[in-house]
């Protein structure tokens, strides 16, 4: 994430305004309880920051022009700014984008033959997809990439509409856009690449405020700096906050259950989703690296590390996985099942995991059996534990079922809540050890002779559950 204390302020006196990051993470806290609007957005995630920047995109005020620019600079789009002839539309949670911004600067419309509205072309569109108080997945964003490759068309907005366009009766003008002008803007924190998207970091929309406001001018120009700032700021101290809380979460030293009891503490301004999230997020390489970092070849071997969110509560779901090969004597022979182990840390609740994922008939019996062999080792079993081996200690809890459509889950779990993050990573080191070794061993157990697509039983599951 971009260090924020490297940004600067280009308006007068700014150096005093500018945010310095203090010792200890309570004071930005503090500092975002006097903000009114921050108390204003702080029930809802990324939906009244997209709100608010859809206003700043195309309210038809000149004071605001520098603030278009500047926000024009960030997605990297011309025409944000009334005196350049183009003109903004911006939908929100239009097809579930959080933004669609287009700009229109087609002189005349084409004619539609089914109605007497105009449509327009749009000469460029930018889908973003904000991302604040949760954590990108790429899977989601394939989601919105597949909606954004058909052609969009979208009504106009009732009060306003291209120059020289007329509205006719109830009919309102419409604006199409092409695929090939769509660019797609993931506004998040997350130092990953996404394929398919372009990343704006949100300290550029840090800085973007800051340029703009510099550049106000006019009747309203002082009214709507003070809104702009106070915005700014609070953002600027949230974001503050996450970099100083992912510190100290990766402090080895620190009990897991410290951790949490961390970020509980957020509780109250509602930040606690944001912090943890992006805290854990922070974690999962390392914890990703000391799980996969002696994994055996195996044919078909996937595997997958995520952080996950469920009822207010984060953690990280690791896993690897091998497709159960079956023979059906169709021309498709593809697997479709997969066999899949590993740990889920859920609040301090770290659990030994089997799922059957997409089963089959014959399949679902080889999970059974599979389980079976589990529970003759000490990863499934009640009352032992690799811990124990080399530690003493915390024995599992009762084995566990959830399902979810096509997918079965079986765990058992212990508390890592006294456990340091250098002892949780020996912990996952020994639990992979384990389930590489029994993964090999159903990956060459011979398949059935003939399996027949049966659904799962559906009931809740929480690793099925990603923020």
């Amino acid at each position: 994430m971009t260090n924020l204390t490297e940004m600067h302020a280009s308006s007068e006196g700014a150096e005093s305004d500018e945010i310095k990051r203090p010792a200890d993470p309570k004071d930005l806290a503090a500092k975002l309880v006097t903000s009114p609007i921050f108390a204003l957005t702080s029930a809802a995630k990324e939906t009244s920051h997209t709100n608010f920047l859809a206003f700043l995109l195309q309210a038809d005020r000149r004071e605001l022009d520098p603030i278009r620019r500047e926000l024009g600079r960030c997605f990297e789009i011309d025409n944000l700014a009334t005196d350049t002839g183009g003109e903004v539309y911006v939908w929100r949670e239009k097809y579930n984008f959080d933004l669609l911004i287009v700009v229109v600067t087609a002189q005349n419309p084409v004619q539609t033959r089914k109605s007497k509205a105009a449509r327009w072309q749009a000469s460029k569109a930018i889908l973003v997809e904000a991302k604040l108080k949760s954590v990108p997945t790429q899977e989601q964003l394939d989601r919105y990439t597949e909606k954004s490759n058909g052609k969009l068309i979208l009504d106009l907005p009732r009060m306003r509409g291209p120059s020289g366009s007329e509205k006719r009766g109830d009919l309102s003008d419409q604006v199409e856009i092409d695929p090939s002008t769509v660019k797609r803007v993931l506004l998040a924190n997350s130092p990953d690449i996404f394929s398919g998207w372009d990343v704006v970091r949100w300290p550029k929309i840090v800085d973007a405020l800051d340029n703009g406001m510099a550049a106000m001018a006019g009747p309203d120009a002082d009214h709507l700096r003070y809104m702009l700032k106070d915005y700014r700021d609070g953002l600027a101290a949230m974001l503050h906050l996450v970099e100083a809380e992912q510190a100290i979460a990766n402090d080895p030293e620190l009990s897991w259950g410290d951790k949490l009891k961390r970020w509980e503490t957020y509780k109250e301004l509602k930040l606690h989703d944001l912090v943890s999230k992006y805290s854990v997020s922070s974690l999962l390489p390392k914890m990703a690296a000391d799980a996969f970092h002696q994994l055996p070849s195996i044919k078909g071997l996937e595997r997958d590390a995520r952080v996950i969110y469920h009822n207010g509560t984060v953690g990280v779901h690791l896993e690897i996985s091998v497709p159960l090969l079956t023979t059906d004597f169709s021309k498709n022979s593809t697997p479709r099942s997969r066999l899949c182990i590993g740990v889920q840390i859920e609040g301090d609740d770290y659990r030994h995991f089997l799922i059957l994922r997409d089963g089959t008939a014959g399949c679902s019996a080889r999970f059974r059996n599979f389980l079976e062999e589990c529970h003759q080792t000490w990863f499934m079993q009640n009352g032992l534990t690799g811990r124990k081996r080399y530690r003493g200690g915390d024995a599992f809890e009762s084995l566990k079922t959830y399902s979810i459509a096509r997918e079965i889950m079986k765990y058992s779990s212990r508390s890592v809540a006294d456990s340091k993050f250098s002892q949780i990573l020996d912990d996952l080191k020994i639990s992979f050890q384990a389930a590489s070794r029994l993964l090999r061993s159903a990956a060459s157990t011979p398949a059935p002779a003939r399996c027949e697509l049966r659904h799962a039983d559906s009931i809740p599951n929480t690793s099925a559950i990603v923020a």
